[in-house]
């Protein structure tokens, strides 16, 4: 195995995550340069949304279990009921273009909207099994229905079922590991590919 790798300090507004073999010296350069907050030194704990948690085998557990427990506490006292947990995201043979349910009005017109933008954030941080069923959906935007909206409770349904899910990185071969269903991405592999 070469011992060359890559190192990646990720970036957004004023929160960073340095991913390296030796992080702390990534993080000295930084702090000669910068003002860095103690609490942002040694191992992350969240970023972004996501938890981080390294367990024995030198893997990062990354999960959104906290902010989809927040988001769904928030949604459910917006609305004044308690979601339903679901299987899936979304219903088979689901024809969304049929819908002939109500318009929304102005306020629930708004709650569709910023829905929509939590779920785009929540596809962004990883939960990337809503986001066929979520990118359905903005394109009522001007003018959703009801039951366009009973979708997106449908889904937050299913993250409420489903909150435990996360990303497994082993930090000795990066390789992307999930659940029973994962999705293995070996990066040496795939960069002898290119």
């Amino acid at each position: 195995m070469s011992k060359q790798h890559y190192e990646y300090v990720c970036t957004h507004v004023d929160d960073f995550m340095i991913c390296s073999k030796n992080p702390e010296r990534v993080m000295k350069e930084i702090c000669s340069v910068y003002l860095v907050k103690e609490s942002l030194k040694g191992a992350p704990s969240c970023y972004l949304g996501n938890a981080y948690k390294k367990n024995n085998k030198n893997r990062w557990w990354i999960g959104l279990k906290t902010y989809l427990t927040e988001a769904i506490r928030r949604i459910e006292e917006m609305f004044g009921k308690s979601f339903m947990k679901k299987d899936t995201p979304m219903m088979d043979s689901d024809h969304l273009e049929e819908d002939t349910s109500e318009i929304l009005a102005d306020g629930d017109h708004q709650k569709y909207m910023m829905l929509i933008g939590m779920l785009n954030w929540i596809i962004c941080l990883e939960r990337m099994d809503v986001a066929f069923a979520v990118t359905s959906l903005p394109r009522f935007s001007a003018c959703p229905r009801k039951g366009h909206l009973s979708r997106l409770m449908r889904i937050f349904g299913y993250l409420k079922k489903c909150k435990n899910r996360r990303i497994i990185v082993d930090s000795n071969d990066p390789i992307v590991i999930g659940g029973k269903d994962a999705l293995k991405l070996n990066l040496q592999d795939l960069l002898k590919s290119q």
